[in-house]
């Protein structure tokens, strides 16, 4: 086969809608380099109530895996999953309460760096803490938007003394009246 030949494959994504699969194996990355890679590219097409298609998604990724005609599908999904995750996570970073936009850059010796980190590293908490406590996923329940809750604890704790973050998150999510800890 040319190296220029495009495969192509047409199967049935998971929303059952036409997957048109295209990719051509070991093709120069760039015309500067000897790099060789393998490219994949995809449509969706959703049928339309006036009987036409429309693209719904397109997507385009290299990798090192040989693209056939019995591994092509996977290849997709795993490359749209993994853009979904991390889609997800920066959005997240983005919008809901983390503020990852902000420009930490007041100070020297790296401290930009070291507020990055230490917002990636409460996320990371965070996740654990939505996928295996209780009393979190109980109190997250209690508010529309992740945002909204990270600001009802930010103020909260700044007017409230509370003795363990357990404490606080059972009053944030209702479950606990204020009394206040012993002087």
């Amino acid at each position: 086969m040319d190296s220029t030949q495009k495969s192509k494959i047409e199967v049935r994504s998971i929303r059952n809608n036409k997957l048109v699969i295209k990719w051509v194996n070991d093709v120069e990355l760039f015309s500067s380099t000897k790099a060789r890679t393998n490219y994949i590219e995809a449509w969706e097409l959703a049928p339309q109530k006036d009987g036409t298609t429309k693209t719904q998604y397109y997507g385009k990724w290299i990798t090192d895996l040989k693209v056939t005609d019995e591994n092509a599908k996977t290849i997709l999904d795993a490359a749209r999953a993994r853009w979904k995750i991390e889609n997800e996570c920066f959005n997240t970073l983005k919008n809901h309460g983390y503020n990852i936009e902000h420009n930490y850059g007041h100070g020297s010796n790296h401290l930009c760096y070291n507020f990055y980190n230490l917002t990636l590293l409460s996320f990371a908490m965070h996740q654990i803490h939505q996928l295996t406590d209780r009393l979190f996923q109980e109190m997250r329940t209690c508010f529309s938007r992740l945002g909204r809750m990270w600001e009802t604890i930010r103020s909260t704790a700044e007017m409230l003394f509370f003795s363990s973050m357990e404490i606080l998150w059972e009053y944030v999510a209702l479950k606990r009246d204020y009394d206040p800890p012993p002087v």
